[in-house]
């Protein structure tokens, strides 16, 4: 399972769209021929007042509580008659969302989207009005419905919002055109849209931007509380990861495997100039990676050596874009000075297997520099470092790293944490 599909967006809103549809279907074919069973009671109006606050809640929408709940006051046997009693379900829904967003933050999923920075386009608006007009001349009685074509020209004013392209905008319009059903899916589908990524410069890291820190609705969230809006790492739409430094500067890596995540950023980071791989655990000589990078193996020398030589490429960084070093003897202090000295002169990437637990410079590191954090060998020494980092979000965010090929960057754009994935 890719991280993407925890996001929700369009899997999860085909999938309660779905059952939400059948529930409609199989209700109205038992009410159609057992009806008799239900006379006594007002059927439609109790389920359309159940199903939209329970939707309603879950997806931290009253746009989507109001649209399940129409969508259980419009009878497809008639689809001219609207239930007695309809104006009151959907304002006794409406006023039970309202309460529960009160109490858990006030906030609305979809309306959040609706408000993101994005043009409006009208194709969705002119081609739903064109299929509603079709419906209409072609006789189907629904169309005769009033609770029908309000739920249509919302949904057409949603997909207005929402149609980057001209193949979204017809197919957003074909969904508007269904009315209380098409309303419903629209709204799921923004109660659980990625974030847009933020726009900045820096350093451009490998994989893709899958979420970054954000106050948003929870269900765009990875991590975060039980309000209907939290801060925590949202669902982004999937975008090149930026490492946004600012300046030249020490970068400060740490996995498991500190060797490999410091040749892949060499290679990425380094892409039209030259860059230096310092293995500061194997011995001497040995073999170089393939490209523009050179590689210098310092495992037979002591720290002091090590520390020595370090010093010395202060002044020849220049010639580099990159200067990596590798290492899982050296602590971040014991190479920390002598690293900032090069960083004056180039960037320079430590990937290492230890962070210091009582003085993260995984999470401070030199003046303008950055972090690259995924799963350390040792299980507690990993959550205790997300604890001293994240505090309650630390349990959930190790959850990712164990199931998701992913690592954490610091910063993103505005000074954010990130999550990208390998």
């Amino acid at each position: 399972m890719k991280i993407e599909e925890g996001c929700g967006s369009l899997a999860t809103a085909m999938r309660v769209s779905f059952a939400a549809a059948l529930a409609w279907i199989i209700f109205y074919l038992i009410y159609k021929y057992y009806s008799y069973f239900f006379s006594f009671l007002p059927v439609p109006q109790v389920l359309g007042l159940l199903v939209g606050v329970a939707l309603g809640a879950y997806t931290r929408s009253l746009v989507v509580g109001y649209s399940a709940s129409s969508l259980f006051l419009f009878n497809p046997g008639s689809p001219r008659e609207i239930p007695a009693y309809s104006g009151y379900v959907i304002l006794l829904t409406l006023a039970l969302m309202g309460l529960l967003s009160y109490k858990r933050g006030p906030s609305d999923s979809v309306v959040e989207a609706l408000l993101w920075h994005r043009p409006v386009r009208a194709t969705p608006v002119l081609a739903a009005a064109s299929l509603l007009s079709i419906y209409y001349f072609l006789g189907f009685k629904f169309i005769y419905n009033s609770l029908y074509l309000v739920n249509a020209g919302l949904a057409a004013v949603i997909a207005s919002r929402n149609s980057e392209t001209l193949w979204k905008a017809l197919s957003s319009s074909i969904v508007a055109s269904l009315g209380p059903v098409g309303l419903l899916s629209l709204s799921l589908y923004l109660a659980y849209m990625p974030l847009p990524p933020l726009r900045c410069g820096g350093l451009a890291l490998p994989g893709r931007l899958v979420a970054y820190e954000e106050e948003t609705s929870s269900t765009r969230l990875l991590t975060g509380g039980r309000r209907w809006r939290d801060r925590g790492l949202a669902c982004s739409k999937p975008s090149t990861p930026i490492l946004n430094l600012g300046r030249r500067a020490v970068v400060w890596a740490y996995s498991t495997d500190p060797k490999g995540t410091a040749l892949i950023l060499s290679k990425s980071l380094a892409s039209k100039g030259r860059a230096l791989f310092l293995d500061l655990d194997s011995i001497s000589p040995c073999k170089g990676p393939s490209g523009r990078v050179e590689a210098v193996c310092l495992g037979d020398y002591p720290l002091v050596e090590v520390k020595a030589y370090l010093s010395s490429l202060a002044e020849t960084a220049k010639q580099y874009q990159i200067v990596a070093v590798s290492s899982c003897r050296v602590r971040p202090r014991d190479i920390a000075r002598e690293l900032a000295l090069i960083a004056s002169n180039t960037t320079v990437v430590a990937s290492l297997c230890l962070p210091e637990e009582d003085a993260l410079i995984a999470s401070s590191g030199p003046e303008g520099g950055g972090t690259l954090f995924s799963m350390l060998g040792d299980p507690l020494l990993t959550r205790t470092v997300l604890g001293k980092m994240f505090d309650n979000n630390s349990e959930k965010i190790y959850y990712l790293f164990r199931k998701y090929r992913v690592y954490l960057f610091y910063p993103y754009c505005e000074r954010r944490w990130a999550a990208a994935t390998t």
